[in-house]
């Protein structure tokens, strides 16, 4: 059967035909076969599946079929959570109707609204948005939907929880009764039942790869870790493993933020989307993704929608969502056009509850251990490890974040010094290089070494009988004595005299004992008499 017939045998015009095989599908996905027939017969239909399964396609192929092209009025209408899906979802629909001569027109928030009322006065078949765009369209009568008879809800459970019921409804009043409404949901809270059964008329429910929660090729893999040390972790693990391209999962716009800027000052080359940001620099960040410029991405989950990259090797959990279909979702990142892909979620005590959620419908194996099919060497129990380990230190993963090579390959910081550690600690992460010759140490910028007060602060949680031995013989692994020595007169020494490193800053402390100096110095006393006397002191005038 050729690929044009395989296209064909679902009743679609020739001309759609010729633009789907020339976007470069060769065959139909489940969700397509089994939605396109129940669409073209204008029932209403809810589709539950899980995103990368084709589903924009599987709405947007039969609804295509029937626009009349020589009237550009909109005649169909998609409403999605996000920019980036809106944008998504309008390219693929413009492309797929190129054959028809179909227009489709995405209107969304965050950008100037002149050049899309200015669109929609040209004329457009298609309109997809998001719905405070939407809203601000029809309001100002830009946006007519008198003949518009067909409407998708896209990631219907994603614009309900962001609180757009109302203008969901609000728009879906100036659509005419006589329409075909086609909802998608990955999950059916009842909130979005809700709207189903007020909006939809009699739906077909149809359910593809709910079972299967997550595609075969992707292995997902757990961290348990305490919650004060999800960063440092975090950065050990990206800098051991260097996946080609990541997305990283945060619950929060401001956990987003607040992680983006430690990897940034850590010198990864790290993109961030998150709701607060402008429609322009959202787009440029997931440009720079899509090339490669950027090869690591911090987002929330709604912003994330938008994101279509099929070579995505790595997605982290770094916040353990609350619900399993999240992480769903947030897994069909990578996996994606037959790939492998991994999907690491980090779990600290707190997260247990939401953890043992996932943990019924997905199998995880911790991070760091043996792969179905490994050599003998990695394959060995944690005794044979030991046992093994004692004859050949080499051969033994590092403690903590353990690489998924072959523990022959690791470097040789990763060498465990301890073993009887009672809780995982990390391997420091020693910027490179640090080597020189002990003649070059006359002049050290005192910048070059700001990362050792976070370093000695990795292991202040570590037990006192371990804690000096690990953390010299790490960091003497990546730099020689005499580099630490300078190091630590010109950095260390003076946070640890002010207490700087005590709270991880320096700024607070810092400040406040400079103050309390001055103050002293201006009662004109000695030891802490000044403190109190003489409006020199904490609780004189300032």
């Amino acid at each position: 059967m050729t690929e044009t017939s395989q296209f064909s045998a679902l009743g679609l015009p020739d001309d759609l035909v010729k633009s789907i095989v020339a976007m470069g599908f060769s065959e139909p996905t489940q969700v397509q076969r089994e939605a396109v027939p129940l669409i073209d017969s204008g029932r209403d239909v809810i589709i539950q599946s899980r995103t990368g399964t084709g589903k924009t396609l599987a709405f947007g192929l039969p609804m295509l079929a029937k626009l009349n092209s020589e009237d550009l009025s909109p005649q169909m209408l998609v409403i999605c959570p996000t920019r980036e899906l809106a944008m998504q979802v309008a390219a693929q629909l413009h492309t797929a109707g190129g054959h028809r001569h179909i227009a489709a027109t995405a209107v969304y928030g965050g950008t100037k609204i002149d050049p899309q009322i200015q669109a929609l006065l040209y004329g457009s078949h298609v309109v997809v948005g998001t719905p405070g765009r939407l809203n601000d369209l029809i309001e100002g009568k830009h946006l007519k939907l008198n003949k518009c008879r067909y409407v998708v809800l896209d990631e219907a459970d994603e614009m309900l929880d962001m609180g757009f019921r109302l203008a969901i409804e609000y728009i879906l009043g100036w659509v005419p009764n006589e329409r075909q409404t086609v909802l998608c949901s990955a999950t059916m809270p009842a909130e979005v039942r809700a709207i189903a059964e007020t909006y939809m008329t009699n739906p077909a429910t149809l359910a593809v790869n709910m079972t299967a929660a997550t595609p075969l090729k992707i292995s997902h893999q757990m961290i348990e870790v305490r919650p004060e040390r999800k960063s440092a972790t975090l950065t050990d693990l990206l800098r051991k493993d260097q996946p080609p391209l990541a997305i990283v999962f945060c619950r929060t716009k401001a956990e987003t933020r607040e992680l983006f800027n430690r990897l940034q000052r850590a010198g990864f080359r790290v993109g961030m989307l998150q709701g607060d940001m402008e429609q322009d620099k959202r787009t440029e960040a997931l440009a720079r993704f899509k090339s490669g410029e950027i090869n690591l991405m911090v987002a929330t989950d709604v912003a994330a929608r938008g994101i279509d990259v099929d070579s995505v090797s790595l997605v982290i959990n770094y916040s353990v969502p609350q619900d399993p279909e999240t992480y769903v979702h947030r897994s069909g990142r990578t996996g994606r056009a037959g790939k492998e892909g991994v999907s690491l979620i980090f779990v600290t005590p707190e997260d247990r509850y939401y953890f043992a959620q996932i943990e019924k419908k997905v199998s995880f194996m911790t991070y760091g251990s043996p792969a179905p099919a490994p050599t003998p060497e990695i394959a060995a129990s944690k005794p044979a490890i030991d046992t093994e380990s004692a004859a050949e230190p080499a051969a033994r993963p590092a403690r903590g974040i353990r690489s998924r090579r072959p523990a022959e390959t690791a470097p040789a910081i990763e060498a465990e010094f301890v073993e009887s550690t009672p809780a995982p600690l990390p391997t420091l992460a020693i910027p490179t290089p640090l080597r020189r010759d002990p003649a070059e140490m006359t002049d050290v910028d005192p910048a070059e070494w700001e990362h050792l007060p976070s370093l000695i602060g990795q292991w202040a949680e570590a037990p006192l009988g371990i804690r000096f031995q690990r953390l010299a013989e790490s960091l003497l692994a990546g730099a020689t004595a005499e580099e630490l020595v300078k190091g630590l007169l010109v950095s260390v020494m003076p946070r640890l005299a002010n207490g700087s490193i005590a709270n991880g800053s320096g700024g607070d402390n810092d400040g406040q004992r400079r103050r309390r100096g001055r103050r002293r110095r201006r009662g004109g006393g000695g030891g802490r008499q000044g403190e109190f006397n003489g409006g020199g002191g904490d609780f004189g005038d300032s």
